[in-house]
């Protein structure tokens, strides 16, 4: 069915609105697609090697974005979408890791669901993420981005889902000048 999910945090250091919108395509329960928006204000406070700078940076962003989703089979997902966004910094040290900039990317994932014992209430997935776009400011560049990794999760209760337990794992990389 559709689904509308919001996200609403509002702390002095963090604050953060979040909004999904997913749905069925056509009533189809293999494929949905999702609209979602997010925008941040935080206050970050740095160590290691940005100390020689200000001790805290200032960031908002703002970003919105599409994805399609769809069964490939029982076990295998596949998105495909893409994110436009813009972000800002305050007290920004010297390093150029932090510009004001536009971000657009086109994102494409695959999961699979790699080991599931419903009776035990278990599986473990399996996940790869692959985005390729621009980072658009005054030294403008490519940014393609490559991530991996798995998630398990049980449910330690026969019946219910008030205990869950995930954990998980991740790598990946950022390839141009981000």
């Amino acid at each position: 069915g559709k689904n509308f999910t919001s996200l609403l945090r509002w702390d002095s250091n963090k604050r953060r609105i979040n909004f999904q919108w997913t749905a069925p395509v056509h009533g189809n329960p293999r494929s949905e697609y999702l609209f979602w928006a997010d925008g941040r204000d935080e206050t970050w406070d740095f160590v290691g090697p940005y100390a020689e700078g200000p001790d805290r940076v200032e960031i908002r962003s703002a970003a919105a974005g599409f994805n399609y989703v769809t069964g490939i089979t029982g076990r295998l997902q596949w998105t495909v979408g893409g994110t436009l966004g813009r972000h800002t910094f305050a007290y920004t040290p010297a390093a150029d890791a932090f510009r004001n900039a536009w971000t657009a990317t086109v994102d494409n994932r695959m999961d699979y669901e790699l080991w599931d014992v419903p009776e035990r209430r278990a599986k473990v997935s399996v996940w790869g993420v692959f985005n390729a776009g621009r980072i658009i400011d005054s030294n403008s560049s490519r940014l393609v981005i490559s991530r991996a990794g798995a998630i398990a999760e049980w449910f330690p209760q026969a019946k219910g889902e008030k205990y869950r337990l995930t954990t998980q794992i991740q790598g990946g990389r950022i390839f141009g000048a981000a």
